[in-house]
């Protein structure tokens, strides 16, 4: 009977500790991708079906980089419709990051991810943040 509560509680603690991590939400549902740029105050929607795949497969394949740092010069905001699902926050050196290497991050769970920007999103959010400054 010990040995059965004991597994009971270890296979419980097992699942718990899944669930905890497992807190992204269902990227499939993401219709729209926000991006706001902190520094300069503006923000831009992207609908494009191929360029979501792109920001959608940032989290997907995020890997936690140790020493990697983000001081967040904008945020990603995962939309469906109008409700917001996720939101992680980036900097590259073209916003104005004063580190050298282009990353993400986002909290789960009280756990910080950091990984490094994809060449897909990254050229994404400069060209971006050309044209949103250019307009001014």
């Amino acid at each position: 009977m010990i040995k059965s509560l004991i597994l009971a509680l270890n296979l419980t603690a097992s699942v718990v500790l899944l669930t905890q991590i497992n807190k992204i939400p269902n990227l499939n549902e993401v219709s729209k991708i926000q991006i706001r740029y902190i520094k300069l105050g503006k923000q831009f929607t992207i609908t494009n079906k191929e360029t979501i795949g792109f920001f959608k497969d940032l989290v997907k394949n995020a890997r936690n980089k140790e020493g990697l740092k983000c001081d967040s010069t904008g945020e990603v905001i995962y939309l469906n419709s109008h409700q917001q699902l996720f939101k992680i926050y980036f900097s590259t050196r073209i916003t104005g990051s004063k580190f050298t290497k282009d990353a993400i991050t986002y909290n789960i769970n009280n756990r910080a991810t950091y990984s490094l920007l994809t060449y897909n999103t990254g050229m994404s959010i400069d060209e971006i943040f050309y044209k949103l400054n250019k307009a001014q």
